[in-house]
């Protein structure tokens, strides 16, 4: 059997793969902390195979997979051919998806596009995966209007190639509806999430990841809207379907489930209650075994907010000031939704007193502000000014 050792001996002679004509593919750090997997001998398209099968359950087996791979692929197929493309843009994934890593995951896409766009056409299903993951990269970091056209161009490609059961154009239009609700823009939003659950319900899946996903983004226009009954009808049918899956490893989103939940209760008066979700959506996003996707930032923006409104400033301090050091580090200084975390820091501050703190503060979210007017919500430039 082959030792687990590190992949950092492997990668010092594989780091840069050159070839390609944008110059040499520097594999993320994330690789040189893999180990070699037992079975990486194993044919490439074998290998392929098990990539695409655990992909969502088990991602950081993929990772280690793919980085012990991807140099084996350039060599055998080399860097400009459209196996190797695949290989790159997959490691992609999971570090936008599992790890909020966009920097590391960004030079992966551009490298891939070209290639693909190259080799298989503009409107290859493999290119629409490539402006979802631009798109989901967007959306997090609050980048509404770059998000919106990056789904816009995969739904224009998924009408034509859907998928299996037509799920992938499902999930376009999903993640296209969130943007909507973001922009406040309610109806194309429940117009979209109404296509998407008519593909749900011919398929069967109403009890799925995606129709979690679906009654978030109905509960997310709700609460915008303020009719707090539907949204907590929402909330808990959500909560329902996650806690349901969560014996399926890598389906179930129970700490998005827990925080809209707690939104919606605060919503309705019931603190408590409210105060007792959100602290179970961040020992979740904390916990060691816990959800693939954590949201840990989210969860640690929702609880410091609440806690400062109940007349804890002491206890959402660190909540507050854990969330903004994250949303640096993941999102980036000029990112639009770290201004609702820079908002939340500055209120406590000002509440304990720390005048020049919160200032400083509410500048910052200010500069921010100016430099995206168009892709911070309307209610947070709201809570601004």
């Amino acid at each position: 059997m082959r030792s687990r050792r590190s992949l950092a001996a492997l990668l010092l002679a594989a780091l840069a793969i050159t070839g390609h004509d944008a110059g040499a593919l520097e594999l993320p750090s994330i690789c040189a902390q893999q180990a070699v997997p037992d079975d990486i001998g194993a044919p490439v398209a074998e290998l392929r195979a098990r990539v695409d099968a655990i992909g969502e359950s088990e991602p950081m087996k993929a990772v280690a997979i793919l980085c012990a791979t991807i140099p084996r692929v350039a060599r055998e197929y080399g860097a400009d051919s459209v196996e190797f493309a695949w290989w790159v843009q997959t490691l992609a994934t999971p570090l936008i998806a599992y790890r909020d890593e966009f920097t590391e995951a960004i030079p992966l896409l551009e490298y891939a596009r070209p290639i693909i766009e190259r080799e298989l056409g503009p409107q290859s299903a493999q290119v629409a995966e490539l402006h979802v993951a631009y798109a989901w990269i967007a959306y997090r970091q609050g980048r509404l209007a770059a998000a919106g056209e990056e789904w816009q161009a995969a739904l224009r490609i998924r009408e034509h190639v859907p998928g299996a059961k037509q799920i992938e154009l499902q999930k376009v239009l999903v993640g296209l509806a969130q943007v909507r609700v973001s922009q406040r823009r309610f109806a194309d939003a429940r117009a979209l999430l109404e296509r998407a659950q008519g593909i749900l319900a011919a398929n069967g899946e109403t009890k799925s990841a995606a129709a979690g996903a679906i009654e978030n983004a109905l509960t997310n226009i709700a609460l915008r809207e303020e009719d707090y009954p539907r949204a907590r009808r929402h909330a808990e049918a959500q909560l329902a379907i996650e806690l349901g899956l969560s014996a399926e490893r890598g389906a179930a989103q129970p700490v998005t489930a827990w925080l809209l939940y707690g939104q919606v209760l605060e919503k309705l008066d019931e603190y408590e209650q409210a105060e007792h979700a959100m602290r179970e959506a961040v020992r979740l996003a904390e916990a060691t075994d816990g959800p693939l996707q954590r949201h840990y930032l989210r969860a640690l923006t929702v609880l410091s907010v609440l806690l400062n409104a109940r007349g804890k400033p002491q206890e959402a301090l660190p909540f507050a000031r854990r969330a903004v050091e994250v949303a640096t580090q993941q999102l980036g200084t000029d990112a639009p939704n770290r201004v609702s975390m820079l908002l939340s820091l500055a209120e406590i501050e000002r509440v304990l007193g720390d005048l020049p703190a919160s200032q400083t503060l509410y500048g910052e979210a200010g500069r921010v502000i100016a430099v995206h007017p168009d892709d911070v919500e309307r209610q947070v430039r709201v809570n601004y000014h």
